[in-house]
């Protein structure tokens, strides 16, 4: 089960240098796998609308979102202390510390390219490695 972390979905709507390996891992592991975080979800959503990139948006929200039934997971305002404590104890932005922490209240890996939880307690795994792992588990069970 992964928390699917803002830079792999971006990698998709923006085309990115690593687009089709997050295109891989995004439609090779079933949908029921794989989670986005409130804050995610509206990160996306505002980079998109002020870039202008409504078309792209809007498939990703009727496809992803809404079609693959990817589900989203929140933080109640009860948890924010936690954020907080994550920023500090790892060094985080918060944005970086909601996900540690959205993927720790949900016993979920967190899947990122980013590199500011490298050499951290975080259980970070790249969307490659993930998609391994994942496809080694289902290989294993045929």
């Amino acid at each position: 089960m992964y928390l699917v972390d803002s830079n792999v979905w971006m990698n998709i709507l923006l085309k990115r240098n690593q687009f089709q390996i997050s295109y891989d891992f995004l439609t090779k592991v079933p949908s029921k796998h794989l989670f986005i975080s409130d804050f995610s979800l509206h990160s996306i959503c505002l980079i998109n609308l002020n870039s202008r990139n409504t078309i792209n948006l809007n498939l990703f929200l009727e496809n992803i979102i809404i079609n693959r039934k990817v589900e989203q997971l929140f933080l109640k305002p009860k948890d924010l202390p936690l954020v907080l404590q994550n920023a500090e104890k790892d060094n985080l932005d918060f944005d970086d510390a909601y996900q540690v922490t959205v993927a720790e209240k949900y016993h979920l890996k967190l899947v990122s390219f980013d590199k500011d939880f490298q050499n951290k307690r975080i259980n970070v795994i790249s969307p490659e490695r993930a998609l391994l792992k994942y496809l080694n588990s289902i290989s294993q069970i045929d």
